[in-house]
């Protein structure tokens, strides 16, 4: 007696962007327009170094900020997603 497998086949469906992929994205845009703006900006070399020194601490300050904004944001999607919803809504034409 032989055994047969049949063939399997995974396939992938992309509908898009993830939410990490949209941040991510903007994240480096972000950056990208900062260093183009900083070497094109018409500065002296102390001027644009101590540019450079103040944005290096933004980060710091809104990565202290990320637990809690990520926080509220999971309180706000579990309070929507635990709001009753109702049944007897009347149907769009």
């Amino acid at each position: 007696m032989e055994a047969r497998h049949a063939e399997s086949r995974v396939v992938v469906v992309h509908d898009g962007f993830g939410m990490g992929g949209l941040l991510l994205a903007f994240l480096g845009g972000a950056v990208a327009g900062a260093a183009a703006a900083l070497l094109t900006a018409p500065q002296s070399g102390a001027e644009t170094r101590a540019g450079i020194g103040r944005l290096a601490l933004r980060p710091k300050a809104l990565v202290g900020r990320i637990p809690e904004a990520v926080a509220d944001a999971a309180d706000a999607f579990t309070d929507a997603m635990n709001e009753p919803k109702p049944h007897n809504s009347p149907k769009r034409d």
